[in-house]
């Protein structure tokens, strides 16, 4: 089963308040309060440490962050890794 990106949960005073939430039949894992773009930043790294994309992947962004998406939802976190599923 996919992953799902939660909207972010506990909105303070800006977007940047919000703390972040994946979620699977693998479980969930939340990420501390950062912007999108910081968000999948953090998830591009992750991807690249477990051998899933490439170092040379371009830098996401707000407009463009459709390669990170479109592989975690394909994958599951097992042991604290992305994996296919």
């Amino acid at each position: 089963m996919s992953t799902q990106f939660l909207r972010p949960t506990g909105r303070g005073k800006n977007k940047h308040d919000a703390a972040w939430r994946l979620k699977g039949e693998w479980g969930e894992k939340d990420y501390p309060p950062m912007s999108k773009v910081d968000l999948y930043a953090r998830l591009r790294e992750e991807l690249i440490a477990a051998g899933l994309l490439s170092p040379d992947s371009y830098q996401p962004s707000n407009k463009h962050h459709e390669h990170i998406t479109m592989l975690i939802v394909k994958c599951s976190l097992r042991n604290g890794r992305w994996v296919p599923d």
